[in-house]
């Protein structure tokens, strides 16, 4: 098993991305100062983890971390650092590697869970499954609208034991979607307020339903 960790300094909140196939060594290491790089803000503790079946997936992970705000971003709102409300901002053009890598997370597990707590588990893995189901769909859209102004959808995508459907998309650029996996639903709104030349999104966030 492979894991993209999330390290936070205890000295000063600095946050370090990384990814290895042996989690607790990883961080003794850094916490012994074997890591050039994570040395100067000791002592560290794991915020957040991920796991994967093969390293290359594991390695594009951690890259999009470390590279694309907008995933390391949707993270940190899932650990509760950020509000899970958007202000208006920016979004960059959406390319492949987005659809690529939001796939790539259906195979995430958790592999630590001991066997008490496998159920629960398994249910929450299902759930976020989902979550990023949907936002690949909200991504899609994005894109699409990006390419055609007057783009309405609806459309689904379907990736492995999933899905996720782009809604029609209402007047002022509401953006509606959810997604599917085995009997979870999670849906995302997103509400838009200009296109071109770049996309100025108001909100995004996830809504009990529509």
């Amino acid at each position: 098993m492979y894991y993209v960790y999330i390290l936070k300094s205890k000295r000063n909140n600095q946050l370090y991305i990384g990814s290895t196939n042996d989690l607790k060594k990883r961080l003794l290491e850094h916490n012994k100062g074997k890591q050039i790089s994570s040395k100067r803000y000791l002592p560290w503790e794991l915020l957040y983890y991920e796991s994967y079946n093969m390293e290359s997936l594991a390695r594009t992970r951690e890259k999009r971390l470390k590279y694309n705000g907008n995933a390391l971003r949707e993270v940190k709102k899932r650990i509760g650092l950020l509000s899970s409300k958007s202000g208006a901002g920016f979004i960059a053009l959406i390319t492949v590697f987005i659809i690529i890598s939001i796939a790539l997370l259906i195979s995430l597990g958790f592999a630590l869970l001991s066997m008490s707590e496998m159920d629960m588990g398994f249910k929450k893995t299902q759930s976020s499954q989902a979550y990023f189901l949907a936002n690949l769909c909200a991504e899609q859209a994005l894109m699409k609208l990006k390419e055609d102004i007057n783009y309405q959808g609806p459309e689904t995508i379907n990736i492995d034991n999933g899905s996720c459907q782009i809604l029609q998309i209402e007047p002022q650029w509401i953006i509606k979607t959810q997604g599917n996996f085995q009997n979870d639903v999670r849906k995302m709104r997103i509400s838009v307020s200009q296109v071109n030349p770049k996309i100025i999104i108001n909100s995004w966030q996830e809504v009990a339903d529509f």
